[in-house]
């Protein structure tokens, strides 16, 4: 049996696979920008959307409605054990424009401040806080908020 040698690639075999690699770099070149291109504009519009939940005005006592919201909230948790928190106001270090609300418990040793982008809390030696920017909107920043409190008191005791 003869053993033919194997074919000569010709130049215009060189030039078609050569085309054809190119091609299909071109075509994920392309598919790997759109992709970026789509991942930029839906972070853009989701930037805008949560930028526009939360331009909220103050009221006529100093306080947005997310701060109102969050005082309510917490009178409902706190009147569940039979005392009251003790709210005052005060200006917000950061921006002299906002009130931070800041509320008190001493019976369960429980202290509030919130502010117009980020709410805090210390119960005893547990201290945890929200900030805007990890939330889409002030309700859902208010109910991570309200919901940590609540854990950290049930896990304290303080909450049947």
């Amino acid at each position: 049996m003869k053993v033919t040698s194997p074919a000569r690639w010709t130049p215009v075999m060189l030039l078609l696979v050569v085309g054809f690699l190119l091609v299909r770099l071109s075509l994920h070149l392309f598919l790997i920008y759109a992709l970026v291109v789509l991942l930029f504009v839906r972070r853009r519009k989701r930037l805008q959307a949560q930028r526009a939940a939360w331009i909220q005005t103050a009221g006529g006592d100093g306080l947005k409605p997310l701060q109102h919201a969050a005082r309510e909230h917490l009178d409902k948790m706190v009147s569940a054990l039979g005392t009251q928190v003790q709210w005052s106001t005060g200006p917000n270090r950061r921006r002299s424009s906002t009130l931070v609300l800041v509320g008190e418990v001493p019976s369960i040793s429980l202290g509030v401040a919130l502010e117009d982008c980020q709410f805090s809390y210390t119960l005893g030696n547990t201290y945890d806080y929200m900030e805007w920017v990890d939330y889409d909107s002030p309700a859902a920043m208010t109910d991570a908020f309200l919901s940590s409190l609540e854990a950290a008191m049930r896990r304290r005791g303080s909450l049947p």
